[in-house]
């Protein structure tokens, strides 16, 4: 079904929430990132669906309400609850609003009678609360994210909420709302913070009467790299007309507990704004997802991960399971999705308290990683004096090897991979086979004991056009605590960046290339890369492996750029294909050849003119590491570089962000 037509479907459903109320002290805003105050009054918004008409029998007679039901996200009332409910409100009976408030629903739509090419104006229809209700299975889903089940809260360095949210741990009436900034009792506060963002509101309001008639059918089974739309109404409190049943696009990127039949959370690859909580969820045949929560957001950056409670969750929640006899169900994605085995292939690897993604390159437990995760020194990780001035024992010896079996490379430290098996998680240790000195970032690992039938990925040589839809699969911004598999996030392929070439001799090529032909050295995709996902996979929609994610944009700032990232393209990668598949170190030999075109390139530095490319290259330069040519380039700058702040500066410039 076309996107156009499951938005048009969706308006049917989806619905803006508005609540109204007193608030002398201007406290009722706190954590929401876009309110409304006048004369002593509080407007807040949110976003919301109708609940499905086929069970709306059992929920009329619970709630004891004749008319039509709407879901949306708790935060919208729970500030203005009376005192003694703010820290349970889920306890008491009914919850009970403060005096004054007004709650009201935007929805549109065409009535009985109308015309099927008109719809109506949108308008405001007048709510009641009816309940508040928590959804544990969600609940539990991101504190196992969090780590917080283990019993390490790793990632204190993550908030529940829009960014642009006000302080949470600012008064809220006479409750203190939690926070995972707190000095006492975190993990409490932490569990609280979490129930109370993944809990849902239902409101009361009279029986839409619609000629078009809403029946749902639900989406099970979401798998990786499904299509999402999201409707809903941002900074709706400002500008309800103007936002009204907004439309985002999206993938499934992952999906909690994995090993569980009953999904009961969804990481969404897709972007969305403060007071599209509450939204609508469907798939790409119209069929309910679930509704759009606040997300998990990074503290002291931008990065936010997109949330969404699976309806099956809210549905048990609400203690009225799904029937078949009742609900219809879409049986669409039951097919199996062509990033599974991609999925699988992608590994997780930590070392020196570190972590990044690999890819499995054939049953023999070899794995394609990044050398910046093992020298992290080259590529301008650490500071800028360390890479101009210090040389370790360790790179030393690297730097003067001709061809080492991977034995020979010492010193990194305990290397751990987590392989995704059979849909469970195993952990192997590995050592270092292979760390290119080259212009390109790469490294071999080989597993030292492994789970038989390994998943190696499949390869695609042909690169992938401008425009072209492509899914990156890494370990991005989640650590190994976790649990978590890699996660997939979607977009296009913006630039290709080619050399002429060959780019190797003919022994080290897998695909027969002219001496003419330009070779592609460098793609730019659009698809979020985060921290962790360095190491991993850029795949085509047949889930092939089309290149090596490496690296993103950074700004000025020093912060990233997740939208704008690099990766080598396979055919850049043939010697290390070439070798999977023969063993012969001596083929990788390739790779520690200098090539300035290609370092000028990856340094996102002028190429070198025809006339330096002609220059012989001599002797005592052929082993010179990547650092020593980078000092070289500072030495012929010395004039423009008049302090170490200078040289920070020039290398924010010139070097991408390594990840």
């Amino acid at each position: 079904m076309d996107q156009t037509d499951v938005a048009r479907i969706a308006r049917n459903f989806s619905v803006m929430t508005r609540i109204r109320g007193p608030d002398p002290k201007a406290l009722k805003m706190r954590c929401h990132a876009f309110h409304l105050y006048q004369d002593g009054v509080t407007t807040l918004s949110s976003s919301g669906f109708l609940y499905p008409r086929e069970l709306l029998g059992n929920v009329r007679s619970t709630w004891e309400h004749d008319g039509d039901i709407i879901i949306t996200s708790g935060s919208l009332v729970e500030s203005f609850l009376v005192a003694e409910q703010r820290k349970n409100p889920t306890q008491e009976p009914k919850p009970t609003l403060i005096q004054d408030i007004q709650i009201e629903v935007l929805v549109e739509g065409s009535k009985t009678g109308g015309s099927d090419k008109t719809d109506e104006a949108p308008h405001w229809i007048v709510a009641q609360l009816l309940n508040l209700v928590d959804v544990p299975a969600s609940s539990l889903a991101i504190l196992s994210l969090l780590g917080a089940r283990s019993g390490s809260i790793e990632n204190f360095s993550w908030d529940l909420g829009w960014g642009l949210a006000t302080s949470n741990n600012k008064q809220v009436g006479n409750e203190k709302m939690p926070s995972l900034n707190s000095d006492t009792d975190e993990s409490s506060d932490l569990s609280s913070l979490v129930k109370s963002g993944t809990r849902i509101a239902i409101l009361g309001i009279n029986t839409l009467e619609y000629k078009r008639p809403l029946e749902f059918k639900v989406s099970h089974h979401q798998q990786q790299g499904d299509s999402l739309l999201i409707m809903g109404s941002p900074f709706g409190a400002l500008a309800p007309q103007h936002f009204f049943n907004s439309v985002s696009i999206g993938h499934v990127a992952n999906c909690l507990p994995r090993s569980s039949s009953k999904i009961s959370l969804l990481l969404a690859d897709v972007r969305c704004f403060p007071g599209m909580e509450g939204g609508l969820v469907l798939d790409r045949h119209a069929s309910l997802v679930g509704m759009l929560i606040a997300p998990l957001r990074q503290k002291g950056t931008d990065t936010e991960i997109q949330l969404v409670i699976p309806w099956g969750a809210i549905a048990s929640a609400l203690d009225n399971r799904l029937k078949e006899s009742q609900f219809s169900q879409s049986m669409h994605n039951l097919t199996v999705s062509p990033f599974k085995k991609a999925i699988s292939s992608v590994a997780l690897i930590t070392v020196n308290g570190s972590w990044a993604s690999g890819i499995i390159l054939n049953n023999q437990g070899l794995i394609l990683t990044n050398a910046h995760l093992l020298e992290p020194w080259r590529f301008g990780s650490t500071s800028t004096l360390d890479l101009l001035n210090k040389t370790t024992p360790l790179r030393e010896e690297i730097g003067n090897r001709q061809s080492l079996p991977y034995l020979s490379y010492t010193g990194y430290g305990k290397i751990s991979v987590r392989l995704n098996h059979l849909d469970s998680q195993v952990w192997c240790d590995a050592s270092v086979v292979y760390v290119s000195k080259g212009p390109l970032d790469v490294a071999l690992l080989k597993l030292n004991s492994f789970p038989s039938k390994l998943c190696a990925i499949d390869l695609e040589f042909q690169c992938p056009p401008r425009g072209a839809t492509i899914h990156v699969v890494g370990h991005g911004l989640i650590g190994p605590r976790s649990g978590l598999f890699p996660s997939v996030t979607s977009g296009i392929i913006s630039n290709v960046f080619t050399i002429p070439g060959p780019l190797y001799a003919p022994e080290a090529s897998i695909v027969e290339t002219q001496n003419s032909s330009s070779i592609p050295v460098m793609l730019q995709t659009t698809a979020a890369v985060h921290p962790g996902a360095s190491g991993g996979a850029v795949v085509n929609s047949d889930g092939r492996l089309v290149g090596l994610i490496t690296s993103n944009a950074k700004h000025g700032s020093g912060s990233n750029i997740p939208y704008m990232n690099f990766s080598i393209p396979c055919k850049s990668l043939e010697p290390v294909f070439k070798y999977s598949e023969q063993g012969k170190i001596s083929i990788l030999e390739q790779l520690d050849k200098p090539n300035e075109v290609l370092s000028a390139v990856w340094a996102l530095a002028p190429l070198p003119t025809e006339t330096a490319l002609q220059k012989p290259v001599l002797e005592g330069n052929v082993r010179q590491s990547k650092g020593s040519r980078f000092i070289d380039f500072l030495t012929e700058k010395q004039a423009e570089l008049t302090s170490s702040k200078d040289i920070e500066n020039l290398l924010n410039r010139k070097l991408p962000s390594k990840i």
